[in-house]
């Protein structure tokens, strides 16, 4: 059995990369809803043909931010959950110096980096894709890409 724990360095640094990854992903929607319409192409729908299972999560960020929440979900379903993990996580980081700040971003990135954590996320990403992808074939197009 591999051990799931994470050592206090680990910890740390995980710590300041969720933080600041947080806080990017953040910056980055405020500065593409100053300009909108000009979000990232997806180099996968690109080469495919095939939207990925992220399709629609800069526009659904963006939407949101323009306070927009039905909107951000016809983008993306998870865009609002993410929005709200990267706000906690960034919060949490911005709280470092808070010692219960501190301890609960560690308990977040202990419960995040487990395996099956990491595998339930990629099943919810990949099955909501699924969904979105299924519904448009059928010709309900709730869901935009």
């Amino acid at each position: 059995m591999i051990d799931e724990t994470l050592s206090p360095r680990a910890l740390e640094i995980g710590r300041h990369a969720s933080g600041l990854a947080s806080t990017a992903l953040i910056g980055t929607v405020v500065v593409a809803s100053r300009h909108p319409g000009t979000g990232f192409p997806c180099v996968f729908r690109a080469t495919t043909g095939i939207p990925c299972p992220g399709c629609g999560m800069s526009r659904s960020l963006e939407a949101l931010l323009q306070g927009n929440p039905g909107l951000s979900f016809r983008y993306h379903p998870l865009g609002i959950g993410l929005a709200l993990l990267a706000i906690v996580a960034s919060l949490l980081w911005l709280a470092g110096g808070w010692a219960p700040a501190r301890e609960a971003h560690a308990r977040l990135l202990q419960r995040a980096s487990t395996m099956r954590s990491m595998q339930s996320v990629l099943a919810l990403l990949l099955s909501t894709w699924a969904v979105r992808g299924a519904l448009s074939a059928l010709g309900c197009h709730f869901f935009m890409w």
